[in-house]
């Protein structure tokens, strides 16, 4: 459509496909891009109709896959990314020359929430590419680019929330400390607190723990007790 609108204004650019790769879904099944009927991509099983639509479109030259992040193991990763390295290889083979030439394989790399330890780590992933899709890093690779996105696992260990508790109020028996953070910032926390846990801390003014670290997937996260609540 941008070609018939613009003739010529594809020369030189990077333009894919995003495809499930159907490899099934992790523990997370919600938040899984690559099951059977996830709806992000154009499903591997449409196999003739992607060979079909890069044969007529030329100008397509890359592959884009996301199986999922959080709750993916490595064998449906790198199953994913084996996918798609066939499908380019196939549609390269197809056409006659190195059409697919760059890949995109998404992000997918869990993320440790219970402490400071990286668990898995990007060497680990690194061994299982490796293993599983040793064309990704071979000096004879057909592909000039491969883009990956991660972005929890970047950033999960590099900072912190902090604020300030406002007040503190007691309902059904329970004491709760209301902070100005959580609503937007969290949301998948706030509705799924067992699958997106959070460690949370509770400080005294000058800064010293007031009792041990509790998650968000606890039963009472935060739950002060009288001593406690008196000094907030």
């Amino acid at each position: 459509q941008v070609e018939e609108t613009s003739p010529g204004c594809t020369a030189g650019l990077r333009l894919g496909l995003r495809v499930n790769p159907q490899v099934g879904a992790g523990s997370l099944e919600g938040f899984s891009t690559g099951a059977q009927v996830s709806k992000f991509g154009v499903p591997i099983e449409q196999r003739e109709g992607i060979l079909a639509a890069f044969k007529e479109t030329p100008q397509l030259n890359a592959l884009h896959v996301h199986a999922g992040s959080q709750g993916m193991n490595f064998v449906l990763q790198v199953a994913a990314i084996r996918v798609l390295v066939d499908l380019a290889q196939e549609i390269n083979s197809a056409v006659g020359r190195r059409q697919v030439h760059i890949l995109d394989v998404g992000g997918g790399l869990s993320v440790n929430f219970g402490s400071d330890e990286v668990t898995p780590s990007f060497g680990d992933y690194a061994q299982a590419l490796r293993a599983g899709v040793p064309e990704l890093f071979s000096a004879g690779s057909p592909f000039s680019l491969i883009v990956s996105g991660f972005g929890r696992a970047v950033l999960a260990k590099a900072g912190f929330v902090m604020c300030a508790v406002e007040y503190t109020k007691e309902s059904g028996g329970r004491h709760f400390a209301v902070i100005h953070s959580g609503a937007d910032l969290f949301i998948r926390t706030v509705y799924l607190p067992q699958q997106w846990p959070l460690r949370v801390h509770l400080l005294d003014s000058s800064g010293a723990p007031k009792c041990p670290i509790s998650t968000s997937a606890d039963p009472q996260p935060l739950v002060a007790t009288e001593a406690a609540r008196d000094k907030l």
